[in-house]
């Protein structure tokens, strides 16, 4: 009965349309009975009428009123000219549903969680956000000697700007030297104003500045809640401001140059090994020193100044604490160029050491409260302390202001060093002084300085400290061409379970660039300047005021100095 209904159709199909229909291409070879053709024209014309009536008479599709059970995720598809997607879909929850966004979810795309990096927009870190590396600023206080690497390693990393305000604009200038994304300012150090100011505008400060000026920068810092890094020991002053730093949720680093520095950080890295090992450091010497080259030592006193030449003299006023075989030393710092010794330092030569500053605060911080010895030292060429013994007995690190110097000469400058007994004879009574002979050798260096000079004195204001200080700046100078170097020694007995002894040393020895960076710029500056990236890309979590001694810190800061050639030899001997 289908087939003759469809029969019928299809016959009043040809006749509406007043043609028989045509056959356009020739059929299939089947395996079946071949049918005539009029059965398969008719069959194929049945087949359209059917399918175009179904088409007619289909019912449009709504979207059901009533939501499906199971929440719908939907995902984008092509769009149909047939076919209209609702414009809002409801999905049903279990649980309260949120305010719908503003757009849809296909237009705002994938919710994305993004989390504040380590320890900077913490709970417990207010006020401290992470700019995006377009916004990096960093401050520097200070254009003198061991600035420019900092500046330089800066000022080449992508989206940093860097701000180098200084005392005497100029040299701020050359160390950006035009850079787009450096700065040159003109520093006032006694207006404090402009330290806010200078420091609200970036993100990090670096204060090189004499040390006694950080703890007026920490302030600062600390008001604004901005990270700091300096390159100086931490006084008692910057020690007292650790409680408001953490509470401003800023980090105070200091003690990351050389010496303190890398001395700290290649120190704990053997320390850590040894202990990690199980075994304990027994003795423990830590020596550094920035010295000529051999071949740039050309002068009596066997000394150049590669940074600050008062805070080298400073330096040699301070009293030295430490700990040697189990004994508590302490050394005045009138005496402390009295206590001296030598060092041979493999095939680079032999030095003078003599201790340096408070050892003993680096027990616990280092973790090495056990060892029987303990000393921190400096490098000096032999002769050094011989003839600094004498600069101290004469007075000359007295940093007492006099009013007296514009109107004296040198010669007029000595004898009011030795008193109103003394002779017509300067030299003479100079040498009487000592209680030395008059041709002796730290004499003739007295005279190659220009203590018996008709010279005027160098400077019109100030103290003992200062005329020495502009005497050895004038002559202690590195000539054109001529390289500096830096030695950094480590000797570690280290005592395992068992009875084994190991003896370590480490061994940093590098050298300036001829008309380039002398190498004390780049141990202190370098160290400083990668640290000052990492806190802003906030690898350094810790905060408050504290020194690299941590992992976290030391082991970033050591690899990548010896990527940049900065490196240390260590070497152990097993008995």
């Amino acid at each position: 009965m289908a087939k003759k209904a469809a029969r019928k159709t299809a016959k009043k199909a040809a006749k509406k349309a007043g043609k028989k229909p045509v056959r356009k291409a020739a059929p299939r070879p089947v395996r079946r009975a071949v049918k005539k053709p009029s059965q398969r024209v008719a069959k194929k014309a049945v087949r359209k009428v059917v399918r175009a009536a179904a088409r007619k008479a289909a019912p449009k599709r709504k979207p059901s009123p009533k939501p499906s059970r199971r929440p719908v995720v939907q995902k984008p598809v092509a769009k149909k000219a047939t076919v209209k997607a609702p414009k809002k879909a409801s999905k049903p929850s279990a649980k309260p549903a949120r305010p719908a966004p503003a757009k849809s979810a296909r237009q705002a795309g994938p919710a994305v969680t993004v989390r504040p990096p380590l320890g900077v927009g913490v709970p417990g870190t207010p006020g401290v956000v992470r700019r995006p590396p377009s916004e990096r600023r960093v401050l520097i206080l200070g254009a003198g000697l061991v600035a420019r690497p900092i500046v330089q390693y800066l000022l080449r990393q992508p989206g940093y700007h860097v701000t180098v305000a200084s005392r005497t604009v100029s040299k701020a200038e050359d160390l950006v030297g035009g850079a787009p994304n450096g700065e040159a300012l003109a520093y006032d150090m006694s207006d404090p104003s402009q330290l806010e100011a200078l420091v609200g505008r970036a993100d990090l400060a670096v204060s090189l500045l004499p040390y006694v000026h950080h703890p007026a920068v920490a302030r600062a810092c600390i008001q604004r809640r901005k990270h700091m890094v300096t390159t100086s020991y931490v006084s008692d002053a910057m020690r007292a401001l650790d409680s408001d730093a953490r509470a401003a949720g800023i980090v105070v680093l200091n003690e990351i140059g050389l010496d303190p520095g890398i001395d700290h950080m290649s120190a704990m890295r053997i320390i850590h090994k040894v202990q990690r090992e199980g075994g304990s450091i027994v003795h423990f010497h830590s020596y550094c020193g920035g010295l000529p080259a051999p071949e740039a030592n050309t002068n009596p006193l066997g000394y150049k100044f590669s940074w600050s030449p008062r805070g080298v003299l400073m330096a040699g006023r301070n009293t030295a604490r430490y700990r040697k075989d189990g004994q508590f030393v302490e050394i005045p710092g009138p005496k402390l160029f009295e206590n001296y010794w030598e060092v041979k330092v493999d095939e680079h030569g032999t030095y003078e050491a003599y201790p340096n500053r408070d050892s003993l605060s680096y027990l616990p911080v280092y973790g090495i409260q056990s060892a029987r010895t303990c000393l921190r030292g400096t490098f000096r060429n032999v002769g050094w302390c011989r003839f600094m013994k004498k600069v101290v007995d004469l007075g000359l690190l007295n940093d007492e202001p006099r009013s007296d110097l514009g109107g004296l000469n040198m010669v007029g400058f000595t004898r009011s060093l030795l008193g109103p007994g003394a002779g017509s004879d300067v030299r003479v009574a100079l040498a009487q002084k000592l209680d030395l002979p008059p041709d002796s050798e730290v004499v003739l260096k007295f005279e190659w300085l220009g203590l018996f000079s008709q010279e005027p004195v160098p400077v019109s204001k100030g103290g003992n400290i200062d005329v020495l200080t502009a005497l050895m700046n004038g002559k202690m100078q590195y000539g054109r061409g001529e390289r500096d170097m830096i030695v950094l020694r480590h000797e570690f007995v280290a005592e395992y379970p068992g009875g084994r002894r190991e003896d370590i040393t480490s061994t940093l020895i590098d050298f300036g660039v001829p008309g380039g960076d002398s190498a004390m710029s780049r141990t202190v500056a370098l160290p400083a300047a990668i640290a000052c990236r990492m806190i802003l890309e906030g690898r350094i979590a810790r905060r408050g005021v504290c020194v690299p001694v941590e992992p976290a810190i030391f082991h970033p800061v050591l690899d990548e100095l010896s990527t940049l050639g900065i490196h240390c030899i260590e070497k152990t001997t097993v008995r």
